[in-house]
């Protein structure tokens, strides 16, 4: 990867606390076999926003290869796009394109409408993304969390985010191995790819750098959208012996919370921290702090006030401040007084997540982006 190509972009609010959006998708209407679309041209709250929106004139799109509703990262990129439309006047069009097969011309026909500036998410929609790109030159993209313009794909009107969730799940991981009392622990993930495999391998260093006869188990389970596969996997890792989950599937994960629940292990995952800790308060301690939301208003931002920056890639971690820990959420389950809640408040979990954190961003500790499929007894042996 070009270095020249890696330019970090400067947040510009502040990250919303614990991860967690709500589907702001609106109606839905079902428009052809793989898309469904949601035309949202925002109304201010008061008559100066109504203002700014009618002069805008400034219209996006946001389409995304996973439904709205899942409580976790595409309600989150929504809700970032939503915040934007209503602060800059911004009419905004959001579309469900649920097939492989269909991105390309889900992502075309957004193009042919003339929006200003098409979103769209994962490393799924990479290669439509850049197809569609390169045949419109003068719209804008945001490919969220994608690898475009790294070495061998470089396309000037498109600005993508490199996530970088390594360190991040490292603690994650050394938080698992400092709780647990099965010295057994899981990674529950959506699909491979090579930032799933960096955030796997950084969360089995992070548990072995706390416990070296640690036990990490991990699964791809196949979907973002699959409650009861989650739920079914978190049931036979708890069987296996482990008693502690991190979740990172979307949907997915919300399965993995009610098998966590009924195991009665520990769990945190990508969900809405309010809605995850409402299904399962007992042991639900976190959510994987991403600000999603604030990526999207990001792209939106820049094309409302001109200065849209294509043509890179720009790295987005725990550093930069993407990645968040959520620790008003871990104060909360530390508190509450449930038999989890108590192991992370007598072992002051919070202190040792903070000591980490400040480590690691410091530069005290490096955590490497591994991207290799991870291969935990190799790791193991590696120590």
């Amino acid at each position: 990867m070009k270095g020249k190509k890696i330019i970090a972009v400067l947040l510009c609010a502040v990250l919303l606390t614990a991860c967690g959006g709500q589907n702001n998708a609106g109606n839905t209407n079902t428009s052809g076999d793989n898309a469904v679309s949601s035309d949202t041209s925002k109304e201010a709250s008061d008559e100066t926003a109504q203002e700014t929106q009618e002069e805008s004139g400034l219209r996006v799109a946001l389409v995304v290869n996973q439904r709205f509703g899942d409580q976790s990262s595409v309600d989150i990129i929504a809700s970032g796009v939503d915040k934007a439309a209503q602060e800059f006047g911004l009419e905004v069009k959001k579309l469900e394109s649920t097939s492989t097969a269909a991105h390309e011309d889900d992502i075309r026909s957004l193009a042919r409408e003339g929006y200003d500036l098409i979103i769209t998410t994962f490393p799924q929609m990479s290669e439509a993304t850049l197809a569609v790109a390169k045949e419109y030159p003068d719209i804008k993209f945001a490919a969220i969390y994608q690898y475009i313009n790294a070495e061998e794909t470089e396309a000037s009107n498109v600005w993508s985010s490199e996530y970088h969730g390594e360190e991040y799940f490292y603690v994650m991981g050394a938080l698992g191995a400092y709780v647990s009392q099965t010295g057994h622990i899981g990674y529950v993930n959506a699909a491979e790819s090579p930032s799933a495999n960096a955030s796997i391998n950084a969360l089995m260093l992070g548990a072995l750098s706390v416990n070296p006869d640690i036990d990490v188990s991990f699964t791809y389970v196949g979907s973002f959208e699959d409650p009861a596969a989650g739920k079914e996997v978190a049931l036979s890792m708890a069987d296996g012996g482990v008693d502690y989950i991190v979740g990172d599937a979307a949907k997915t994960s919300i399965g993995c919370i009610e098998g966590a629940k009924e195991a009665g292990i520990a769990i945190s995952t990508d969900t809405n921290f309010d809605y995850a800790y409402e299904l399962y308060p007992d042991g639900y301690f976190a959510s994987t702090g991403l600000g999603f939301d604030e990526n999207a208003y990001m792209a939106c931002r820049m094309l409302a006030e001109d200065n849209f920056t294509g043509g890179i890639m720009s790295p987005l971690g725990l550093k930069e401040g993407i990645y968040y820990i959520g620790y008003d959420a871990l104060e909360k389950f530390s508190s509450n007084g449930s038999e989890w809640g108590n192991i992370f408040r007598d072992k002051d979990a919070i202190a040792f997540v903070k000591d980490l954190e400040a480590k690691i961003v410091s530069g005290e500790i490096t955590v490497p982006n591994d991207t290799s499929y991870p291969d935990f007894d190799s790791l193991k042996s590696g120590q």
